[in-house]
């Protein structure tokens, strides 16, 4: 019953969630680097949460990047998880 639930969970919420998180603040708050023809934008303080789901507005200017931090500040951890495995 426990895997159950929380497996419903994982499939049913969390995509939700994680959806409503990068669209709603990836294309409201932020900044930006590139000018796009959307609204998206980095959100520095959550992408680091996310894996640099958030830098929205770095993915829309380098889409095939395997890294999408462009700043010095920005960290995608991806890359480096990639590298040690």
């Amino acid at each position: 019953m426990i895997w159950g639930t929380r497996k419903r969970y994982h499939d049913l919420v969390l995509p939700v969630i994680h959806d409503a998180l990068v669209n709603g603040c990836g294309h409201r708050y932020g900044y930006r680097n590139f000018d796009s023809k959307d609204d998206a934008r980095n959100t520095l303080p959550i992408d680091v949460l996310t894996m640099a789901e958030l830098s929205q507005n770095n993915h829309g200017r380098f889409g095939q990047a395997p890294n999408f931090a462009v700043c010095a500040w920005e960290l995608d951890v991806l890359p480096v998880i990639d590298t040690a495995l």
